[in-house]
């Protein structure tokens, strides 16, 4: 029953969470969900609290899970290097705190995610580098150095040999969401989304998701057990989005864990 991983991983996850880095990551969320509910996915997400982003496959009662961790970059792409620079906390690499789901996870986990604003500087299988066109990288997509860095890097903390495979999980996504202009990239987002007739209501919809997935956020409540998570988040706001209409009937609630 998954009872040791339903607590908060990390302390940095307690308390509130400001700044322009956390409004990235936010929009970014929101953006990634967005795009499940266009795509009828029925799940349930909590904010910062396995990690940036997580994904519960199933509403009612969990299938399976993916995790994305979400950065934003100013300039330049993503190499292996920064991905695999050891830090003094274990595990000790991005790609190790990535791999590290699958610790309590590893019979529910669909994916782990690095998801990002900038582009990737990847070694591919084809034996070229990828380029800005690449927005989705599987681990199996990538070439032998890259894989050999990787590897490497998830040695120190995850000796070999590792269960479930890294290339099984792991992958590499941009989004769409800038890191300047995230807001009024959203609610263009928000436009399309709720149509013609509901644009008026973009900006109202926005602000009302931030607020809920501020206050989610900042909700220390621990829960033990998956299905107190699912429980005790109930009166918080147990769904990602409720279908409500408000505001020209068209403002829908997004109710966010």
């Amino acid at each position: 029953m998954l009872a040791p991983s339903c607590r908060r991983s990390r302390e940095r996850r307690r308390g509130a969470r400001t700044g322009a880095r956390f409004a990235f990551q936010i929009h970014a969320s929101l953006a990634k969900l967005l795009e499940l509910h266009e795509q009828g996915a029925d799940y349930r997400a909590p904010f910062d609290h396995f990690d940036d982003l997580t994904i519960l496959v199933g509403s009612s009662e969990p299938t399976g899970v993916t995790f994305y961790q979400i950065k934003g970059r100013e300039t330049g792409a993503w190499t292996t290097s920064p991905l695999c620079k050891a830090d003094g906390v274990t595990p000790r690499t991005t790609v190790g705190k990535m791999y590290h789901h699958t610790l309590a996870f590893a019979a529910m986990l669909e994916g782990t995610v690095f998801l990002t604003n900038a582009a990737f500087d990847l070694e591919l299988a084809s034996g070229k580098q990828s380029t800005p066109n690449h927005v989705v990288i599987a681990y199996t997509d990538l070439g032998p150095k890259a894989r050999k860095a990787f590897a490497k890097a998830l040695q120190r903390d995850f000796p070999a040999p590792r269960t479930p495979d890294e290339s099984t999980i792991i992958r590499f996504e941009r989004t769409r969401v800038p890191l300047a202009g995230y807001d009024t990239f959203l609610r263009g987002r928000l436009v399309a989304f709720l149509g013609d007739e509901g644009a008026g209501s973009a900006n109202a919809v926005h602000k009302t998701l931030i607020a809920e997935i501020e206050a989610k956020t900042n909700d220390t409540t621990e829960c033990a057990l998956l299905t107190d998570l699912y429980g005790c988040k109930a009166r918080h706001s147990c769904r990602l989005i409720a279908r409500g209409r408000r505001r020209h009937r068209l403002l829908a609630a997004f109710s966010c864990m």
